[in-house]
């Protein structure tokens, strides 16, 4: 699979059954004091102009908390459309409050983008980190298809220096890491710069949101889901009598 289909695969898979992304805006932090001009984003879902969080969402957001002094960016998201997550990054970094965040659950693939543009990031316990070659989808003629790609190339060396800045890997390691598709638990990720610190608090964010379950199956080396820790009892029933008919023949 190509990644313009990997992409799409991601993109879908992740924004089924909804009727709008999971996106909000807070005007005050759950972390603010009570006379802090803090406000919150929430940033749940994959990144992507049309099926998820996009770039002019999180413009809008920004200009209407324009006096911010500072501004909590939450983040549980598969990934997603690297030059969305670009523009992302371009808006937080530009904006004149101190960006703070905090990856509640996997910041993978575009998400990773988001986060650096914090000047403090940190993880949850649980939390998964992951780096990898960016991603778009491309339409078009072999020219534009080209062009497309060379914008790619200049997206990751952007990307790279901004992970070897922030990281504490040259850019060798950096490079490999994300031709190998490397997931960070939250220790690695603080282990090799990647984030600050890790959160050893409740941090007074949805939990149904940052607890949510992502279909990661485009990614080839994604974490395995847990296997549950119950089956029922009818199940293992069926299981048995169905390998009893498949010795007995």
């Amino acid at each position: 699979m190509n990644n313009s289909r990997k992409l799409m695969a991601l993109i879908q898979s992740n924004s089924q059954n909804k009727t709008k992304p999971d996106f909000k805006v807070q005007q005050k932090s759950p972390l603010a004091a009570e006379d802090e001009n803090r406000p919150a984003l929430l940033i749940y879902d994959v990144i992507d102009p049309w099926w998820g969080v996009s770039a002019e969402m999180i413009k809008t957001a920004l200009l209407s908390i324009p006096d911010a002094t500072d501004i909590d960016v939450f983040i549980n998201s598969p990934g997603g459309d690297v030059f969305e997550a670009t523009a992302i990054y371009s808006s937080l970094i530009t904006h004149s409050a101190k960006i703070h965040v905090h990856i509640d659950g996997i910041a993978a693939s575009a998400a990773t983008r988001i986060s650096m543009a914090g000047d403090t990031i940190e993880i949850a316990e649980s939390g998964m980190y992951m780096i990898h070659y960016a991603w778009t989808m491309g339409f078009g003629n072999a020219t534009e298809m080209r062009k497309s790609a060379d914008m790619l190339d200049k997206v990751d060396n952007t990307i790279v220096a901004d992970y070897v800045n922030k990281a504490s890997a040259d850019e060798t390691q950096i490079r490999d890491w994300m031709e190998a598709e490397t997931w960070f638990t939250a220790q690695e990720a603080v282990e090799h710069g990647f984030v600050n610190s890790i959160i050893q608090r409740n941090n007074g964010t949805d939990n149904k949101l940052s607890n949510k379950t992502w279909d990661l199956t485009a990614y080839q080396n994604a974490p395995k889901p847990p296997e549950p820790e119950h089956k029922f009892e009818q199940r293992e029933r069926l299981e048995r009598f169905a390998n009893m008919l498949l010795t007995t023949g």
